[in-house]
C-alpha cells in the first residue's frame, strides 16, 4: 500500500523500437526510486474500451522477489558453472532480420549466451522434448561433470520452489492455470513443494534478445523473469556503467501519471525514477558476412562429413588400386609375347586372377588318361562342360578320360597313348604347347618339352601313330581339313578307319 506499489501508464504503439539495423534500444527506462517501493505494475489502456477491463497489467516486478542471501549465491554458482561448463543455445531472436549484427560480441569466449535447461515444448515430437529420452539429462552441460550437473539443478530447484509462492500471490489466475495438471507429469516440473508452475528455465547472460514472441507459452500463463544482478548494480539511486535492460519494444511512455497528471510524471523524470534517453552511446558491432541459420549450418556439417567419408574410402581404395596394377602390368606383358609369337590375338586378362609358373606344375608327374581340373582357372571345384565354347577345356572331355565306353559298338583294341599333366592357362584360347603337335619326350620333367605353337609337321605325325598303333601304311593320305582338328579327334578317326579297312580286307 503506499508508496511501496507504484503504477506506470504505457502506451501502446504497435510499431517496434528499435535501431537502424534492427537491434533492440529503448528511449526511456524505469528505475526503482526509493527502498520503500516494492512493486511496479505496468498498465495500459485498452483503445475502444470504457468498462471494467479497460485497463490490463502487462507487467508485475517486484525489486526483491528473493531473498539476497539466495540471489547472491546463485547469482556466484550460476556464473562460475555457465562460463566454465555450460552449453550455449542457438537462438533466432540472437540476431537482427539481416542476421549481420554482433550484439552478444564476437570473442566466443566473453560473447552473450542463452542456456536452456529443464523440460520445454518440442515442436519435433509435438510434446515433451525429453518424452523418448531413457536417461534425460535436464541439466546437461558440456562433457561429462555428474556433480557440476547436480549442483545446477538444485540451484535451479530452489529458485522454483521460491518464486512459486510469489507467482501465486502477484498472479493468482495464471498461477492456477499452470498448476492445473501439475499431478499429469511431475517429472517435468521445477520445484521442491506442491505448486509447481514451471517446468523450464533459460538462463542469460549478457545476452541480448531482439524482439521476439514466445509461440509455445502456455495460454492465460505468465513468463516469470528472475533478474540476478551483479555487485555493483545494487545500490539503489545509482546509475552503474554497465546493466542489463529488459525491452519492451512496442511500448512508450505516457505523458501523464496514473492519475493523469503530467506534473507529477514531470518530477518522476526529474528525480530518476523516469530516465529519458536523448543519446544512445554504444558500441555498433557488425559482422562481415551474414550469420549462417541452423539449416544451412547442419547442410554444411552433413556435407563435411560426406566429404571426410569419401576421403577415407579413397585412403583405403588407393594401395589395392596399386597392387592390381603392379599385378597386372607384367602378366599383360607376358600374354602379349606370347601372342605375338603365336600369331593368336591377345586375350585380356583379369588382374585378379592369379595366373601360376609352369613351373608349379610340372613338379607333378600323372601317367594314364586323366584331365586335372585346374584350380587357378577355374576357381572352384566344378566339373567343364564340354559342350560349352566357355570351357576350360578346347577339346571334348570325353576323350580324356580313362576306360572309356563303346562308341557305337565298337570297342578299340588299340591302346590310346598315355597323357601327362597339363598346366592350362588363364585365358580359353590354348597355346600348341598344350596340344603339342611333335613328337613326345618322354625324358623330360614335362610331357610339354617345345615352346609356342608350331605348324604340325605331318612326317613325324606319321611316325608317331606307326610307332603307336603298329601301321606304317596309310590307305589315303591326310585330308588337309584333318590338321584344322585337335589331336584326340585325329587319333580316334584314323583308329576307326583302320578297322574298317581290317574287315573289309
Amino acid at each position: 500500500k503506499g508508496k511501496a506499489i507504484r503504477i506506470e501508464k504505457v502506451i501502446y504503439t504497435g510499431k517496434e523500437g528499435k535501431s537502424s539495423r534492427g537491434c533492440p534500444i529503448a528511449k526511456w527506462v524505469i528505475r526503482r526510486h526509493n527502498q520503500e517501493e516494492k512493486l511496479l505494475c505496468l498498465v495500459r489502456h485498452r483503445a475502444g474500451h470504457h468498462c471494467q477491463n479497460a485497463v490490463i497489467i502487462i507487467l508485475i516486478l517486484a525489486w526483491e522477489g528473493i531473498p539476497r542471501t539466495l540471489g547472491d549465491t546463485l547469482y556466484q554458482e550460476l556464473t562460475d558453472t555457465l562460463t566454465k561448463f555450460g552449453n550455449p543455445t542457438s537462438r533466432r531472436c540472437g540476431l537482427n532480420d539481416d542476421r549481420t549484427c554482433a550484439c552478444q560480441g564476437k570473442d566466443p569466449n566473453t560473447c552473450g549466451a542463452s542456456f536452456s535447461f529443464g523440460c520445454s515444448w518440442s515442436m519435433y515430437f509435438n510434446g515433451c522434448k525429453y518424452a523418448r529420452s531413457k536417461t534425460p539429462r535436464k541439466f546437461r552441460l558440456v562433457g561429462d561433470n555428474p556433480k557440476e550437473e547436480e549442483l545446477l539443478r538444485k540451484s535451479f530447484q530452489d529458485l522454483a520452489t521460491e518464486v512459486a509462492p510469489l507467482y501465486k500471490r502477484l498472479a493468482p489466475q495464471a498461477y492456477q492455470n499452470q498448476v492445473t495438471n501439475e499431478d499429469v507429469a511431475i517429472d517435468c516440473r521445477l520445484g521442491l513443494k506442491e505448486g509447481r508452475p514451471f517446468s523450464g528455465v533459460t538462463a542469460c547472460m549478457d545476452f541480448c534478445a531482439h524482439a521476439h514472441k514466445d509461440q509455445h507459452n502456455l495460454y492465460n500463463g505468465c513468463t516469470v523473469v528472475c533478474t540476478l544482478t551483479k555487485e555493483d548494480n545494487r545500490v539503489v539511486g545509482k546509475i552503474p556503467e554497465d546493466e542489463q535492460l529488459h525491452v519492451l519494444p512496442l511500448y512508450k511512455m505516457s505523458s501523464t501519471d496514473e492519475f493523469g497528471s503530467e506534473e507529477n510524471q514531470n518530477a518522476k523524470v526529474g528525480s530518476g525514477a523516469i530516465q529519458v534517453l536523448t543519446s544512445f552511446p554504444r558500441e555498433v558491432r557488425k559482422l562481415p558476412e551474414p550469420a549462417k541459420s541452423c539449416r544451412q549450418r547442419q547442410l554444411e556439417a552433413r556435407k563435411a562429413a560426406a566429404e571426410k567419408k569419401k576421403l577415407q574410402k579413397e585412403k583405403l581404395m588407393t594401395p589395392e588400386k596399386i597392387k592390381q596394377e603392379a599385378l597386372e602390368l607384367p602378366t599383360l606383358q607376358q600374354n602379349t609375347g606370347l601372342a605375338l609369337k603365336s600369331g593368336l590375338p591377345p586375350q585380356p586378362l583379369k588382374p585378379s586372377i592369379k595366373v601360376e609358373s609352369q613351373s608349379h606344375y610340372n613338379a607333378f608327374k600323372y601317367n594314364g588318361n586323366a584331365v586335372v581340373e585346374s584350380y587357378s582357372v577355374l576357381g572352384s571345384c566344378r566339373p567343364s562342360d564340354p559342350y560349352s565354347m566357355n570351357s576350360v577345356y578346347s577339346y571334348h572331355s570325353y576323350y580324356a578320360q580313362p576306360n572309356l565306353p563303346s562308341v557305337n559298338g565298337f570297342h578299340s583294341k588299340f591302346a590310346l597313348p598315355s597323357f601327362g599333366y597339363y598346366g592350362f592357362s588363364s585365358n580359353h584360347v590354348f597355346p600348341s604347347q598344350f596340344l603339342n603337335y611333335g613328337a613326345p619326350e618322354r625324358s623330360g620333367s614335362s610331357w610339354v618339352s617345345n615352346g609356342y605353337e608350331k605348324n604340325p609337321d605331318v612326317p613325324a605325325l606319321q611316325e608317331n601313330l606307326n610307332h603307336s598303333y603298329g601301321n606304317t601304311d596309310f590307305p589315303e593320305p591326310i585330308p588337309h581339313s584333318v590338321r584344322s582338328k585337335n589331336h584326340h579327334q585325329r587319333t580316334y578317326e584314323r583308329a576307326n578307319r583302320y578297322a574298317s579297312q581290317q574287315k573289309v580286307a
